[in-house]
């Protein structure tokens, strides 16, 4: 700084000023300095600047994965699965305007204690978390910590920290009343492990889409109990209405802020009770939850996002409307065959659902990856996909491009989803008495080759 100054013919205090962008600083004095600052090569010793600014500029994305026995394959998943990728992509391109690095930490539960002290080091400035697990503990440990931290899932528990997510519920019920409208009434699925936040809620609202269809649009606008917060009495938006705002308490099972927890948004519920009443394009549907008397005290400022680009062109509900009855097991169950998020684990479940239901026509699998391995196994049975067999995945990532035939999927929108993670934590770390915030993006189905 010394020699900038000099260079420049100012002060080192008034060099200290441009680099900081401080306001009092004359256009033409920053100005020499910036030619000053070209002409000796000058780099701001990051390490001293925070010092002063207790800042990092780098944040930690954080995947947590349970220990499961024999399983190695975690670190492998990591740097194969498209769905890491993307949110690295996502989050890396919204940080980057900041000057915000991201580092990655693959951690499980054995060395949770050791990603515990590295935040407590003030290494980063906040922490975008990845739990595969309802019953982790790290999330808890890192909102403790009082660092920024915004997960990528909806939380197990009551924890006052913001969240993004897809609604997992509403992305299976639209696999399901793909295949329904198809025609497929011997239905299955392949879900992954359950005590990952996504496995249950979608395998869940598949089965009950594929046994339950909505009976018609006589409940349109009105919010079911389990529907989570909010009163749809605002109605559907239409394209020409812009976005629909209806606020509401969350309901006593969710925990004090969870305003989608359990089931579809209203706006969701709206798609599946009216046939064409809301269509996906007619934009983001926003929605305020306060805290229920039960749920403790926090209250989330924030609102749910819906949005819905790159929407399917049927509604929800026309497809249930022509479903008919929906899935025809006896019993009234969907057989379902578990797997690891793997193109080997996917085709491995599928080989021992064609071993118990060898008739079986229509197919939903939680992971493009594991679908694109249950299209090897279905080639390798002799069936053809979708004469004999019609198959459904979820994430649209690249791999649904790389299946043969092409993946019809649910998209959800990773990228998007990463970005606004990012957004979030920026805001939480500039203002670090911010109030929790929740987006919760609509899910779309992608119409291909496979069903």
């Amino acid at each position: 700084m010394d020699q900038v100054a000099a260079a420049a013919g100012v002060s080192r205090a008034t060099v200290s000023r441009v680099i900081n962008n401080a306001a009092s600083v004359a256009p033409g004095i920053r100005d020499a300095v910036q030619r000053a600052i070209t002409q000796t090569g000058y780099v701001p010793n990051v390490a001293a600047r925070s010092l002063v600014t207790r800042r990092s500029n780098s944040v930690a994305l954080v995947i947590s994965e349970p220990d499961r026995p024999d399983d190695h394959s975690f670190l492998n998943r990591i740097f194969t699965d498209p769905y890491f990728g993307r949110v690295t992509a996502g989050a890396t391109g919204a940080l980057r305007p900041h000057d915000v690095h991201l580092v990655v930490v693959p951690t499980d539960s054995a060395d949770h204690h050791q990603v515990v002290r590295y935040l407590r080091q003030g290494h980063v400035d906040g922490v975008l978390l990845i739990s595969s697990s309802e019953d982790d503990p790290l999330p808890a440990q890192v909102h403790s910590l009082g660092i920024p931290a915004v997960l990528a899932s909806r939380p197990s528990g009551p924890l006052p920290v913001s969240y993004v997510d897809v609604d997992q519920r509403f992305g299976a019920r639209l696999a399901a009343a793909h295949l329904l409208g198809r025609g497929c009434r011997r239905l299955a699925t392949i879900s992954g492990p359950l005590d990952i936040p996504a496995g249950a809620d979608r395998l869940d609202a598949f089965r009950e889409a594929a046994f339950s269809p909505p009976a018609g649009p006589s409940s349109a606008g009105a919010s079911s109990a389990s529907a989570g917060p909010a009163s749809a009495s605002a109605g559907p938006a239409s394209p020409s209405a812009g976005p629909a705002s209806s606020t509401g308490a969350a309901s006593p099972s969710a925990g004090p802020f969870y305003p989608s927890a359990g089931a579809p948004s209203p706006s969701a519920d709206a798609l599946f009770t009216s046939a064409g009443a809301a269509s996906p394009s007619a934009g983001p549907s926003s929605t305020s939850g306060a805290a229920s008397p039960s749920g403790g005290p926090f209250s989330p400022s924030a609102d749910v996002l819906l949005t819905s680009a790159g929407a399917s062109s049927s509604s929800a509900g026309a497809l249930f409307a022509s479903a008919g009855a929906g899935s025809s097991w006896a019993g009234g169950s969907i057989p379902v065959e578990i797997g690891d998020f793997t193109r080997v684990g996917g085709e491995a479940a599928a080989h021992r659902l064609l071993d118990q239901y060898p008739d079986l026509d229509g197919l939903f699998v939680a992971s493009d990856l594991m679908a694109e391995g249950a299209l090897r196994a279905l080639q390798d049975r002799g069936r053809r996909v979708p004469d004999d067999v019609a198959v459904v995945g979820f994430d649209d990532s690249s791999a649904a491009l790389e299946c043969r035939p092409l993946l019809t999927t649910v998209r959800q929108p990773v990228e998007e989803m990463a970005a606004e993670m990012a957004q979030l934590l920026i805001a939480h770390i500039d203002n670090p008495g911010r109030s929790p915030r929740s987006v919760i993006f609509q899910p779309t189905l992608v119409i291909r080759e496979s069903a």
